[in-house]
């Protein structure tokens, strides 16, 4: 049974970390946006991602979970994310 969590577990893993390096954003663009915009935007979905970082979990899927909502709060504030490669958004 601790053989089969453990194997899971390592799957999981390596499948999340596969999603992730696959969509790496290179940057956010958002058409006639400042710097100071920017800035501010993204402080605020830097705040809004550290305050609910406990009920992502703990590990990658956490990780990866707080990484989701920081970028849907960047999509919801307008940006819009320039992927490495120019592969698809990977929105879901």
């Amino acid at each position: 049974m601790k053989r089969k969590i453990l194997m899971v577990t390592a799957l999981l893993s390596v499948t999340v970390g596969a999603c992730t390096r696959s969509n790496q954003i290179e940057y956010w663009e958002k058409p006639g946006v400042t710097q100071a915009q920017w800035q501010a935007d993204k402080y605020e979905c830097e705040r809004d991602t550290r305050s609910s970082f406990p009920s992502f979990g703990g590990g990658e899927v956490g990780a990866y979970r707080a990484q989701q909502f920081y970028q849907r709060c960047l999509f919801a504030k307008g940006y819009s994310p320039h992927i490495q490669g120019g592969g698809e958004r990977g929105w879901k």
